[in-house]
Parts: C-alpha cells; sequence; structure tokens
C-alpha cells in the first residue's frame, strides 16, 4: 500500500498565501484588460510578427474527423498572415479528406493560392491536385501538374517525405499514357536520390513492374547514357527470355549480379526475384477442360495449341514440365469433371472455356485448386470463390482503354458501330455506361448484322447523310430540278470506334470516307488486325488507331509466334490466348501477391490480376498505306 505524502502549511503562513493569490489574480485581470482595448491593428503586426507558416505550431488533428478539421478552417478565416492562412487551409483540406468528406476537400483545395504556399506545401498541394486528376482519369492534367516550372524546381530533400506519392502518380501515368519509359528513368531517377531505406524495396519492387510493361525489343535496346538504366533493363531481357521458369530466372540473376555487383538492383533485389519472398513453385499437376464438340472444336484446338506450344518452350528450356490431363467438356457435367480431375491429382484447372461454365463455377462456394477460366463474364455482385481466376479475350478491357483514349483528347460525342452478337453488345453496353459515366454521348449505337455487306444505309441516318439528301430533294423541287446538291454530314461527332474483324472493317472505313465521315478518328478493337497485312486489302484502313495485341506485332515478344495464317483472326487470337494461359498458370502465384504484383508481358496483352479476374492491356497502333506500326498512347 503506497504512502501518501502531505504537505501542510504552516497556520501563520495561510493569510500571506491568500494575500499572494489576490495580488496575482489581479495582475492577470490587469493585464487582460489592457489586452483587450489594444487597437486592432496591434493585434495584426503580432501576428504577422510571429513568423511564417512553417514556423507556426499549429494544430493538427491526431484523428481526421470533420471537426477538427473544420477547427483548421476556422483558424485559417481567423489569420491576416497570407502564408498561415494557405497552410491552414492545406491542413484542413487535407483533414476533410482523410476524414471522407471529398466534396469539402475539393472546394477547400479550390481556394487555396499557390502562391503564397511555401515549397513544402506546395509541394503536398500539387500532389493533392495531381491525385485528385488520376482518380478521375485525367492523366493528363495530373502530367501537366507535375511538370510545372515551379514543382519540378523545388530541390528534392523538399520532397523525400513525398517520394512514394511521386512515384506512384509517375508509375500510373507512365501505365495510363503509355510512356512507360519516359517514366520508368524519372522513377530510377528519384529513387536514386533517396537514401537507402525500406522505401527502397517499394522503388524497386516498382521500377520492376515498369520494366515487365516494357516489349521486349524497348527492354533490348543500348542505353549508353545511363548505367543504372541499362542493368536494369539488362536484368529485365535476361527474366523475361525466362519468363514462367523461376529457376532458370534465379540463376540469370545470380549471373546478372556477377557483372552489376554495385547496381541498385543488386543490393536490394526486386521481391520477384528474392527468394526469401518468393519461393513457391507453380502446379506440378493441371487438367485442362475444354468443348470438343463440333461447334467449339477448332476453338478448342487452336487454344490448346497455341498453351502447347509455350509447354514446349519450358521442356526445351529446362527438359522439365507439369503432368497435362485433358477433358472434354462437351456431353459431361462440369460438376463431375471437375471433381474428377481433382480426384485423378490435378493440382490446377484450366478451363472451362464457355460462358455457362464459367457461371457454374462462379455459383459454388469454394473451389479445391486454383483455377484459370477461358473465358469472362461479367456479374453485378459476385466475383465467384477465391480459387477461381477469370482470363480470357473479353472484349471490356478494350472499351475502357479506347474511352480513357477519347476522354483524354477531350472528344465528347461517339459514333458505336459494333457487331449485332453476345459479345459485341456486351462491349458496346460497357463502353456506352462508361463513356456516359464521365459526360460522353453517344449519339448513335449501330449493331450491324453478321452477313452485311454494304454499311451506307445503316450509317446514313447516324451521320444525317439522310436528312442531308431528303432536303436536297425538297430544293430541286421548289426550286430548281437541276439544281446540283451536295450531302452534308452531321459536324458533332467526334470520334467513331468500330469493332470488327478486318473483312468488316475494310468496308466500314471506306463507306464512311464515302459518306464524308473520312475526317472522324477512329479507334477501333483488336479484332481489326489478326497479325497480317494485307497491302492491297488494308489500304482503306490508313489512319484507324487500333488496340493491339503484342503478338501481332513483330519484336515485342522475346520469341514470334506463329499461328496458322490460314485461321480467321479470332481463331489467331485463341492461339495467343492459349500461350499467355500457360504463362498465366506459370506467374498465378506471383500475380496473387497483390503488395508486389508484377504484370506478365504476354502475348494478347500486359496481364494484371484485380478482384479474381485476369484483365488484359494492349498497345496501341495504326494503318498507314504501307502497315501496321506501333503508337505511343499519349495525346
Amino acid at each position: 500500500m503506497g504512502v501518501a505524502t502531505i504537505y501542510r502549511v504552516p497556520h501563520g503562513s495561510v493569510f500571506m498565501v491568500r494575500r499572494t493569490f489576490f495580488l496575482l489574480s489581479l495582475c492577470i485581470f490587469i493585464l487582460a484588460f489592457i489586452a483587450s482595448c489594444a487597437p486592432s491593428n496591434q493585434i495584426k503586426k503580432a501576428e504577422a510578427a510571429k513568423s511564417s507558416a512553417s514556423s507556426q505550431t499549429i494544430y493538427m488533428p491526431n484523428r481526421s474527423d470533420a471537426k477538427k478539421a473544420m477547427r483548421l478552417y476556422r483558424q485559417a478565416s481567423r489569420s491576416f498572415d497570407l502564408k498561415l492562412r494557405q497552410h491552414l487551409m492545406l491542413a484542413s483540406a487535407k483533414a476533410f479528406h482523410h476524414a471522407g468528406k471529398n466534396d469539402r476537400y475539393l472546394s477547400i483545395l479550390n481556394e487555396i493560392d499557390p502562391k503564397q504556399l511555401e515549397d513544402s506545401d506546395y509541394v503536398d498541394f500539387v500532389l493533392s491536385r495531381a491525385e485528385i486528376a488520376a482518380k478521375n482519369e485525367n492523366w493528363l492534367s495530373a502530367e501537366a501538374m507535375l511538370e510545372e516550372k515551379r514543382f519540378k524546381a523545388i530541390d528534392s530533400n523538399n520532397k523525400v517525405s513525398n517520394s512514394l506519392r511521386i512515384l506512384e502518380l509517375q508509375i500510373a501515368l507512365g501505365i495510363k499514357l503509355g510512356n512507360v519509359n519516359s517514366y520508368l528513368q524519372k522513377t530510377i531517377s528519384l529513387a536514386k536520390s533517396l537514401p537507402v531505406s525500406t522505401d527502397q524495396q517499394i522503388f524497386h519492387d516498382q521500377i520492376w513492374g515498369l520494366l515487365n510493361r516494357m516489349p521486349f525489343d524497348a527492354l533490348n535496346k543500348e542505353v549508353a547514357e545511363d548505367d543504372t538504366l541499362a542493368g536494369w533493363q539488362k536484368l529485365a531481357v535476361l527474366a523475361r527470355e525466362a519468363l514462367g521458369d523461376r529457376e532458370s530466372q534465379l540463376a540469370k540473376f545470380a549471373q546478372w549480379k556477377k557483372n552489376w555487383s554495385d547496381h541498385p538492383a543488386a543490393l536490394t533485389p526486386p521481391s520477384m526475384l528474392r527468394t526469401d519472398v518468393f519461393s513457391e513453385n507453380p502446379p506440378r499437376s493441371l487438367a485442362i477442360l475444354l468443348p470438343f464438340s463440333d461447334q467449339y472444336l477448332e476453338v478448342s484446338q487452336t487454344l490448346l495449341n497455341g498453351f502447347m506450344t509455350a509447354y514446349y518452350e519450358l521442356l526445351n528450356q529446362t527438359g522439365d514440365g507439369p503432368d497435362l490431363q485433358i477433358y472434354d467438356t462437351s456431353e459431361r457435367r462440369l460438376q463431375d469433371i471437375y471433381s474428377e480431375a481433382v480426384s485423378n491429382g490435378a493440382q490446377m484447372i484450366i478451363g472451362p472455356l464457355r460462358s455457362a461454365g464459367v457461371r457454374t463455377l462462379i455459383g459454388l462456394e469454394e473451389l479445391p485448386v486454383p483455377t484459370i477460366s477461358l473465358n469472362r463474364i461479367k456479374t453485378k455482385n459476385l466475383s465467384g470463390p477465391e480459387n477461381l481466376f477469370q482470363f480470357g479475350l473479353s472484349p471490356l478491357d478494350e472499351m475502357e482503354q479506347i474511352a480513357y483514349r477519347a476522354l483524354n483528347r477531350n472528344m465528347e460525342r461517339a459514333l458505336l458501330i459494333v457487331p449485332d452478337t453476345g459479345w459485341g453488345l456486351r462491349a458496346s453496353e460497357h463502353f456506352e455506361s462508361l463513356w456516359s459515366n464521365h459526360g460522353g454521348e453517344v449519339v448513335s449505337a449501330i449493331r450491324y448484322p453478321e452477313n452485311i455487306s454494304d454499311f451506307s444505309p445503316i450509317l446514313k441516318p447516324p451521320l444525317h447523310i439522310d436528312l442531308s439528301e431528303a432536303r436536297g430533294t425538297q430544293l430541286r423541287r421548289f426550286i430548281n430540278n437541276k439544281l446540283i446538291t451536295r450531302q452534308r454530314r452531321r459536324q458533332d461527332v467526334d470520334l467513331v470506334v468500330m469493332i470488327g474483324y478486318p473483312e468488316v472493317a475494310r468496308r466500314i472505313k471506306p463507306t464512311l470516307d464515302f459518306l464524308y465521315a473520312g475526317d472522324i478518328p477512329i479507334f477501333a478493337s483488336s479484332h481489326v488486325y489478326g497479325g497480317l497485312f494485307r497491302e492491297n486489302l488494308d489500304r482503306d484502313l490508313a489512319g484507324v488507331e487500333f488496340c493491339v495485341m503484342p503478338w501481332t506485332m513483330e519484336g515485342q515478344l522475346p520469341i514470334e509466334l506463329q499461328p496458322n495464317v490460314d485461321l480467321h483472326p479470332a481463331l489467331r487470337n485463341f492461339y495467343a490466348l492459349g500461350y499467355d494461359t500457360f504463362l498465366a498458370y506459370r506467374e498465378l502465384i506471383g500475380l496473387r501477391l497483390a503488395s508486389i504484383q508484377t504484370p506478365i508481358f504476354g502475348a494478347t496483352g500486359i496481364l494484371t490480376l484485380s478482384n479474381g479476374h485476369i484483365k488484359r492491356r494492349t498497345g496501341w497502333a495504326k494503318f498507314d498505306s504501307s502497315g501496321v506500326s506501333t503508337i505511343s498512347p499519349e495525346y
């Protein structure tokens, strides 16, 4: 039990204590009265004399909530010091943001005068605005903010605390604007300027992610002026050559370190090349579930051929490959086949191909082994069991790329031309939803039948050519039947979005030219090009820009895929899908590690994993009179 210490005041001292307390209270009252009578300009001078905002002790909420954020805003409103006022407003905006009051956050940021911000606050302010622009997919605006003269001129010491925010924006800009190489160099430069710390691993993982988004020929170029960048690219080339073969990648990395022992990546390797982080091996036994019926026979065989191409590549490199079981899903219940495959020792399932089979798997409570489907379907609120990874040639990813590219070029009114098929309608609906949510308008969505030969009758009405013709007929009837009139199309269409295979696109583009719409930009999905340029036929597509699968462009992959030239472009793409499915199986473990997720540069696009969906991002290319060339999607 503790002992209390009691202090006693001698009896004779009580009067002295009371007197002292009275005099002290009187002094405080007098001082308060004098302060209250002081002129207001003296208060202003006193506040201004407190020095600039950076040296103030400012109330910052430990827990960001609306009340404390509002208190900061009131402090700012009462302040006569311009720098202090802007500093407090920025602090208030951030507090509202942390409290989830994003409307208030945005409105206060718009009140701030950046000219009155000190450098550290200015960096924070620019990054906040850039992050808002990026969230709204306004990538050109975000890029312009990071390129502002003052922001670039501020010394790196003021940016160290925000380095991860800058890094995330640069990574996103490099990906979204298709200017990976430029932002790769900026990211490497930023990483080099920072002291070695735990952040270094984050930076190197992000750099590795960017490198894995670059085409093979871009990685393989000589970089004489920057040894650090050259070392990174050399390492990425070695890893890309052994994609899908982890043991070979680690052996190549060990050899690379002998030649680049002082390189930052040798001192702090990307997590994907660290055995202590990533040591699990891909499954050894696979079951492939495909429908080998009349309707699906050619698709399944072509897809399987692509899969086996990648399989034999691994076999040639290592002399070893996984055990394969192949099941025909045409006649039996999918659940029965799936259970049989697992009972026979399958550690991973590849398939099914048909959308009905994917829906069946989505409806199950759990899947005993990882399963990569060969089709992706869109569901409202259901992604399926944890072990299901939906993959396929869904056009939805490309519709998003087309939409965001057009939006960043300030296009607002689009004309859609899509096939009247299930996948064509899904692509159209996805684009229309995304486009309208960002303030765009679809002036018309034309759905053409598969057997169409003449596009003029269905393209005239949405272009208002029929109305122009009717006006000309009326003029000749009422004024002069010999009057020569010229039809005019509507002038408010910013963009044509075209989905169709080459034989269809070769009819759509000339028809648009004939109907006075040849000057409207055309963005197309990857269906428009199957890897074979037919000069006499494809010259009519000159000017069309389209999402391009890497396998169709020379030099983008370490090896060139060679599906049968006599196959329809759709089947040639299924061959590439089979090839990528093998890569996805080999690299799935890495894709699932969200903190260090590394994209796969595949044949059908750059593959990433999000919410159980393996998504594709293609490059961009353009037809001209002599061929097809890659273009940057930067606007």
